[in-house]
Parts: structure tokens; C-alpha cells; sequence
């Protein structure tokens, strides 16, 4: 990469990259947007941070607005992108929404605080290398769990660090 970076987007943390998964069975799948973007963990103004205190949802240019609208993120408990999301277990959630996220970038990403942070490490109680999976239908969830016949899978993805490079000062 050559030049001066001036992408708005988080650096360090984690970020997974999210594409649209397979048709899915759910109520209404035809008419729902598709969905591509990042979907970044980190602390803002830390990048070395080993947690996130935000997560940052942007989506990818292109896309349809009502993309970011009402989507409910769901962290597996495996990372396993070969079965069905109900059978990789829940590890946690969390909801995205422009009643509640702030809106970044002319509407290209949303971002909220996540309570509580969540660990960027491998391993029993961080989040690289579980799997992702964005759901539509925010509004039909009623409790902590998530049902696949009540929402639709948006996108999926697999979580990574999000290297920060060190700046160097010779070329």
C-alpha cells in the first residue's frame, strides 16, 4: 500500500468480514437486502487494546441503506462455517439499530459501545476465530436466544485480528 492512509476505519482490535451466507430458511427472504461489510471490534484511540469496548458495522459501498438497520450480531460459540448458525452455539449477542447505534460516515457504518467489552484473544473467552452471523428481523427476538425460523442469516464471517502495522520513519 503506498500513500497516506486515510480510512476512517478502526485499526487493531478485531474485525470480521462478513459476506451473504446461502439462502437461509426465514419468513420473507426474498425482499431483504443483501448484506456485505466489516464488522470491527476495538477500543477507540487503543489499538493494541486485548479488548473492545465498540463494535463498528460498516457496510460495504454499494449496498443498500436498509442494510444497517435493525440487525442482530451473533457470536458462535465454534467457528465452524459448515453448519447450521442454531448448531455453532451462542457466545454472545448484541444488537445493531439507528435507534441506538451512532451513525458514522454518511450512513455507511454504525457503531456501539459494547457492555460488556468483549476479550480479543484465542481461546475460552475471546472472540478470534469464532463465527459470526448477522441477522435480520431485529425485532422479532424476545430473549436471550436466536431462532433461525424467526430470522433470516444476512452475512457470516469468521473473526481475525486486525493488525495495526508499525509506522516506520525510514522508507
Amino acid at each position: 500500500m503506498c500513500g497516506h492512509d486515510i480510512s476512517d476505519k478502526p485499526r487493531g482490535g478485531a474485525l470480521a468480514v462478513l459476506s451473504p451466507t446461502t439462502p437461509s430458511p426465514g419468513p420473507n427472504r426474498d425482499h431483504l437486502p443483501p448484506c456485505r461489510g466489516d464488522l470491527a471490534f476495538h477500543t477507540p484511540g487503543s489499538p493494541s487494546s486485548k479488548i473492545a469496548t465498540h463494535a463498528r458495522w460498516t457496510r460495504t459501498p454499494g449496498d443498500d441503506v436498509s442494510c444497517v438497520e435493525d440487525l442482530l450480531v451473533v457470536i458462535h460459540e465454534s467457528g465452524d462455517l459448515t453448519h447450521k448458525p442454531e448448531d455453532c452455539g451462542l457466545f454472545r449477542q448484541f444488537a445493531f439499530s439507528r435507534n441506538t447505534a451512532s451513525v458514522i460516515g454518511n450512513g455507511q457504518a454504525l457503531e456501539i459501545p459494547l457492555a460488556p467489552p468483549i476479550s480479543l484473544e484465542v481461546g475460552r473467552h475471546g472472540i478470534i476465530g469464532r463465527r459470526v452471523s448477522l441477522f435480520h428481523n431485529l425485532h422479532n427476538l424476545t430473549d436471550s436466544s436466536f431462532s433461525t425460523t424467526r430470522m433470516s442469516v444476512a452475512a457470516e464471517g469468521i473473526v481475525g485480528f486486525n493488525f495495526v502495522l508499525p509506522v516506520s520513519s525510514s522508507l
